[in-house]
């Protein structure tokens, strides 16, 4: 959208909406930056590099070891286990 685009060339910063998901990119692939690129024809694109959280990776970490431990909980309770 048009109007996104040109925000995102005026603001010159990473979109709030978009740092979970960046960062989660940074978690998942262990890169130190990442690239946030934004297009729209006939317009000049926006690029920007962001760098790693990592006290917000810490977290995501710890995060997804909970998620992943009451899964994983469920799934044998599911199963008939305790």
């Amino acid at each position: 959208m048009l109007k996104t685009h040109i925000k995102y060339l005026l603001d010159g910063k990473l979109p709030t909406e978009y740092f979970c998901q960046v960062q989660g990119s940074l978690y998942i692939t262990g890169f130190e930056t990442w690239d946030f690129f934004s297009y729209y024809p006939g317009i000049e694109p926006f690029k920007i590099t962001v760098e790693r959280n990592d006290e917000f990776i810490k977290k995501l970490d710890k995060a997804l070891d909970e998620f992943c431990f009451q899964v994983v909980k469920i799934i044998k309770r599911l199963k008939g286990g305790a």
